[in-house]
């Protein structure tokens, strides 16, 4: 028995320190994802198919109100690749995809890979992301922050090409980049090549004409919640106060804070930035974490048992949490009644049902998804005329006049027009806690 437990010791000390924190890591983040859908899964799955059937789409092809928009689909590889998990495994498959990319992410990111260190990270988080597109964002930079670290120049090129053809944030990593390339000259043709392979997408230079339309749309800031200041909560304050703290104890002025700084400035003004601080952030906390652990010996039940079972502890809060609530806003009952009795006339929908909406009834056109909130046509606002729509009477008759709007799916929290609807002898034929059906009288 003791030749049998000396063999099993032996050959859990040659497993890599970093398997077992990540596979922990993994686990965790796949456990969220399961069961939480981001609102926007539905459209990227559908683009991804069509993508597959017919080509590039030259235009908006999943409402009525936008069909004739030049839509840029900057995430049309990624898409592509959703389509191919979601064959492999369902709604499972697309969730192992987003928790290895993002356990990736925080890997490379933490450098040692250090459970207590990932821990915190992750716990950090895991309120602010879910399996959708921007992780391969987070995965990137990532590795952007390694290869500059390194040294590494010529691969970064194809990164860059990939990068530009899953999800528009390459441009933060291309900001990188011009950082590296002032203080060393080898960096300046890499960067040159890294923007020339950005061209090689599908719609060449205008890629950049939908990343500028979003950043400098300042109507997100207020009306898209993801892209608001950001509320700072126990976990979230509590890394930030981290961070804080190792740069009070090192010295506010080595080079390696700037960029974490910089980040952390971006996440407050938009919560959705909050991930890739902690992406810039984690290596730092690793590293002081690495120093602690050699300042301070930690040896015997206070390194193998403690530090671990308190980091456990730490990350477990924000899943229970997620778990018990996780704040999945569609509208099933409704989707559900809506194939049994079409709707006569066209849907008028909530923002936030929009990629519910394309993914369950794709042969129904809607009315704004989460695509559009930077879109303008003839100078308006898809999202600012959605909002007026909820509240201003007449602009609401007029485009229900235009469209030929036969049904209302709206969240409850927008009771003005359930209110006013209903005085005007629409119908609820379907309401529960999620959303509220309405039909046109006849």
């Amino acid at each position: 028995m003791k030749k049998l437990l000396g063999g099993l010791r032996v050959r859990v000390r040659r497993v890599p320190h970093w398997v077992l924190p990540c596979v922990g890591l993994f686990s965790i983040i796949f456990t969220v994802f399961w069961v939480r859908l981001d609102p926007d899964f539905g459209w990227h799955l559908q683009s991804g198919r069509d993508i597959l059937a017919h080509g590039i789409p030259a235009h908006d092809i999943f409402t009525y109100t936008a069909a004739g928009f030049p839509w840029i689909n900057h995430e049309w590889l990624s898409d592509i690749i959703i389509v191919g998990a979601y064959g492999v495994g369902g709604f499972a498959g697309v969730a192992v995809m987003f928790a290895a990319i993002w356990t990736a992410a925080l890997a490379v990111a933490s450098r040692s890979a250090r459970w207590p260190v990932l821990a915190v990270g992750v716990a950090a988080v895991l309120d602010t992301i879910t399996a959708r597109p921007n992780a391969w964002t987070a995965l990137f930079f990532a590795l952007v922050l390694l290869a500059v670290s390194k040294k590494i120049y010529w691969p970064l090129v194809p990164l860059f090409l990939l990068w530009a053809n899953l999800h528009g944030g390459f441009v933060i990593g291309l900001l990188v980049l011009l950082a590296a390339a002032v203080r060393d000259r080898k960096y300046r043709w890499v960067f040159a090549a890294c923007v020339l392979a950005t061209f090689v997408n599908p719609y060449g230079p205008r890629v950049y004409v939908e990343i500028w339309r979003t950043l400098s749309d300042a109507n997100l800031r207020t009306n898209v919640v993801e892209w608001r200041p950001m509320t700072v909560g126990l976990l979230s304050g509590l890394f930030i106060v981290m961070y804080l703290g190792i740069g009070s104890v090192s010295g506010w002025r080595q080079r390696k804070f700037i960029l974490p700084s910089l980040m952390l400035i971006t996440a407050l003004a938009s919560m959705r930035q909050f991930p890739l601080f902690v992406v810039a952030a984690l290596g730092l906390l690793s590293e002081r974490y690495d120093r602690l652990r050699g300042h301070l010996s930690l040896k015997s039940r206070l390194q193998t048992l403690a530090v671990p079972t308190l980091a456990l502890v730490v990350v477990a809060m924000p899943v229970l949490a997620i778990i018990s609530h996780p704040d999945n806003q569609s509208p099933v009952a409704q989707v559900a009644q809506l194939r049994e009795q079409p709707c006569h006339g066209n849907l008028f929908n909530d923002y936030d049902f929009g990629g519910y909406l394309i993914w369950q009834l794709p042969q129904t056109k809607i009315y704004i998804d989460g695509r559009m909130p930077s879109w303008k046509y003839a100078g308006e606002n898809y999202l600012a005329n959605w909002m007026r729509d909820l509240t201003d009477v007449r602009a609401r008759n007029s485009d229900f006049a235009q469209y030929n709007i036969g049904c209302v799916l709206i969240r409850p929290k927008h009771a003005e027009i359930v209110r006013d609807l209903k005085a005007d002898g629409w119908t609820v034929t379907s309401a529960d806690a999620q959303a509220i059906l309405l039909r046109r009288p006849n």
